[in-house]
């Protein structure tokens, strides 16, 4: 009896490592056809080189590729694009690397992260805007380094791209051979596609735009606010911008050609981030925008965030929606303590003008705490639709009648024929390398929002009078 149990203990264990070498033979096999398709797909066009080091050819190619797809209409809603699914296989986050720094002493590796851009030194114009961070707004008014940022974004070399983490869509963090790190949006539609915001095209599937993030800057600018990220336009081509120097295998194995042309789809929401509807090149060329990276004044992350009391969100805004939710704050010493009340009234009316529905926090940095003043980040999804108004997004006026009193005024000069806002903001983008940004459409908006605006203000000036409506501060 002894015997035959032994017996069956014996076979059982044969089968169980031949079973195991079996598997392991297969999963070899499938991992060596994967490294093959993903090698092909990724596989560098022979006249690479040749258009890499002759530039007259290359702008001749480039503009070869500006016919290559039809950008007239949303890449989120279009048809999508079908192809055979590879096998995709989970890579080590390339988030614990380490890259160069040329501004520390010694060239000493960091660690890849928030902290990889202390201010270590003030030569660079990004090192002097970090320097230039103060609390009550991301820059000075002059800002005499600002032109030359916004230059260097736009033309210094790339040496590297990965996924970016963070927010429901699909984003690339990019380090310049300056030192420099930037966030990248790519292109989805054209600046002629207007979205609907109705039961078809709700706001939730609204997708980013790599120029609403440009744009949102030079409004910011020109409103007086100064709390937008620098950002500027870029032409880059993926073959030799992001294939050739990227490392992040995540990345790449989502890249894949179509037609002739280079497309990936990231890794974010699975709505935005998917196969069927990829972010598609104009054959290697795509436009992006880039937006300077914030520093974490040595430690962390340097954003905290805090719920957005006039949030869009369909659950939210019934809370809003349904009653004037304002005398909450006015009572709380709290929200009403420096300037933190009345910067949340001017997100309202930043939002309103870029038509922003993806508001949902606000973001302070964790350097000046409740004392600074509100960033605005993450404006992708506004200048959305030119020729619908929202006055919901206004709530913030109507529904607390407090605006601080030099915005008031401000606004009022961009109403003037010698400085009207539309002017002001076609003159500020003209220099992007991605001019014209907007249509004429989003530049006559600005003037009719900025009208809607002052009308709001001065509704609010006639029931609760001057005084009350227009103040700097809000401390009790």
């Amino acid at each position: 009896m002894r015997f035959k149990n032994r017996l069956v203990l014996l076979f059982c264990a044969v089968l169980f490592l031949t079973s195991v070498s079996v598997i392991h033979i297969l999963l070899a096999k499938d991992d060596h056809q994967r490294n093959a398709r993903q090698r092909a797909r990724l596989s560098i066009p022979s006249g690479i080189q040749q258009i890499h080091g002759n530039p007259g050819k290359r702008r001749q190619n480039d503009a070869k590729f500006t016919a290559n797809l039809e950008w007239g209409e949303s890449q989120i809603l279009r048809t999508p694009l079908r192809r055979n699914r590879p096998t995709h296989e989970k890579k080590k986050s390339p988030g614990n690397e380490t890259l160069p720094r040329r501004d520390v002493p010694g060239n000493v590796k960091l660690p890849v992260g928030w902290d990889v851009q202390e201010i270590h030194g003030t030569g660079h114009p990004w090192q002097q805007f970090h320097s230039d961070i103060h609390q009550d707004a991301l820059y000075s008014e002059d800002a005499p380094y600002m032109a030359s940022l916004l230059n260097d974004l736009a033309t210094v070399k790339i040496v590297n791209m990965s996924l970016f983490v963070g927010g429901s869509q699909a984003k690339l963090d990019v380090r310049l051979a300056d030192g420099n790190r930037a966030i990248v949006k790519p292109m989805r539609a054209s600046r002629e596609f207007v979205y609907k915001y109705n039961k078809k095209e709700p706001f939730w599937l609204d997708q980013e735009r790599h120029n609403a993030e440009i744009a949102a800057f030079h409004l910011d600018k020109i409103l007086g606010f100064r709390r937008v990220c620098p950002c500027a336009g870029r032409l880059i081509n993926l073959t030799q911008e992001l294939l050739l120097n990227s490392k992040d295998q995540e990345l790449l194995e989502t890249v894949f050609r179509k037609d002739g042309n280079i497309c990936f789809f990231g890794k974010c929401a699975p709505w935005f981030c998917n196969e069927e509807h990829p972010i598609c090149a104009k054959g290697d060329m795509m436009e992006i925008s880039l937006c300077q990276f914030l520093p974490s004044f040595y430690g962390g992350i340097p954003i905290f965030e805090r719920v957005y009391p006039w949030s869009q969100g369909v659950k939210e805004s019934k809370v809003w929606k349904g009653k004037n939710i304002c005398q909450d704050f006015l009572e709380q010493p709290v929200w009403m303590n420096g300037r933190y009340f009345l910067d949340l009234i001017e997100q309202g009316i930043f939002d309103f003008f870029i038509r922003n529905y993806d508001r949902h926090h606000f973001d302070m940095l964790r350097k000046y705490t409740r004392n600074g003043f509100i960033v605005f980040l993450d404006n992708g999804k506004g200048f959305g639709n030119p020729h619908e108004d929202d006055i919901t997004f206004l709530a913030p006026v109507y529904q607390c009648c407090k605006v601080r009193r030099s915005t008031y005024l401000h606004f009022q000069t961009l109403t003037r024929p010698e400085s009207r806002l539309s002017d002001l903001l076609r003159t500020s983008m003209l220099h992007d390398p991605l001019a014209p940004v907007v249509t004429e459409h989003h530049l006559r908006a600005m003037d009719r929002r900025l009208a809607t605006v002052l009308q709001t203000i001065d509704k609010c000036i006639q029931t609760k009078g001057r005084d009350y409506v227009l103040v700097e501060r809000t401390d009790k």
